[in-house]
């Protein structure tokens, strides 16, 4: 999934995004259905590691989109919604297979999943329109009223924005293309170094959490699968609130000081170190 995601995030740049993101989605919950079909072990690892590509290369594609759909200022509140129901349908899927596999088998919820969300991602392939992109970012609005009107000095008076003439843009929006040049400035940018010092190690938690958790608490507590569930439903509701109270002051802060969110980000990570 990591790999894929570089590689759809170049393709974000070079075509129709909704129609990659519906690709991209179909391509892993058609792996998904195939789950219920697999008769051997390497099946599954198969379908699964196609699962995980389709999850890695939909990232990058969904909040590109909503970048060109929603303006800084309100940015955080769509992905917090994005993240509650990412996580939200993690949670879904844990319940499902913790109270759905014990009484019909192990089957059945990898159907009861993916055959809503191909119909979903085929709807978003066939009718979602295509934003113009760059369309929130003040100055690539700026650079489309100069093209309109001609007159700098308001140009960058109603934008609110500091005027740079190396950004492309057109009538149908921002045209930049990613390049190794521009990819090797933003590795040694001091924020994106930061950003993936702590990020690689900070996944590992979270990703023993939503993965082995619930067969630990099953296997080595002795619990029952809908106990051991159920308790994992229990972080989730915790999560869910997290989100949203953190997404709500997170926009707020963001709104005053962009660095007054990287310091709400740092101490609640460091609060939930304790529990």
């Amino acid at each position: 999934g990591g790999i894929t995601s570089l590689l759809v995030g170049y393709l974000t740049d070079t075509g129709n995004r909704c129609h990659l993101f519906g690709a991209v989605v179909i391509f892993g919950e058609a792996s998904c259905l195939a789950t219920y079909f697999v008769s051997n072990y390497w099946q599954l690892l198969i379908c699964r590691i196609l699962t995980g590509i389709s999850i890695g290369g939909a990232t990058p594609v969904l909040f590109s989109l909503l970048g060109d759909l929603y303006a800084d200022s309100s940015r955080v509140y769509v992905s917090t919604i994005v993240g509650i129901a990412s996580n939200g349908g993690a949670a879904a899927g844990q319940l499902l297979a913790g109270f759905i596999g014990p009484a019909f088998g192990w089957r059945l919820p990898f159907l009861v999943i993916s055959a809503p969300a191909i119909f979903c991602a085929m709807l978003i392939f066939s009718f979602a329109d295509e934003p113009n992109r760059g369309e929130q970012e003040k100055e690539v609005r700026a650079h489309r009223q100069l093209q309109h009107t001609g007159n700098l000095s308001t140009a960058i008076a109603s934008n609110e924005i500091s005027f740079t003439s190396s950004t492309t843009v057109t009538n149908s929006g921002y045209s930049e293309k990613i390049e190794w040049r521009k990819l090797v400035s933003l590795v040694g940018t001091p924020s994106v170094v930061l950003i993936l010092l702590q990020g690689i190690p900070g996944c590992l938690p979270w990703g023993m959490i939503i993965v082995f958790l619930n067969d630990f608490f099953s296997n080595e507590g002795k619990m029952s699968v809908e106990a051991a569930t159920a308790t994992l439903a229990a972080f989730s509701v915790g999560g869910f609130v997290g989100q949203l109270c953190g997404g709500w002051l997170g926009q707020r802060l963001y709104n005053r000081d962009p660095r007054l969110q990287c310091l709400l980000m740092g101490l609640s990570t460091l609060l939930g170190v304790g529990p």
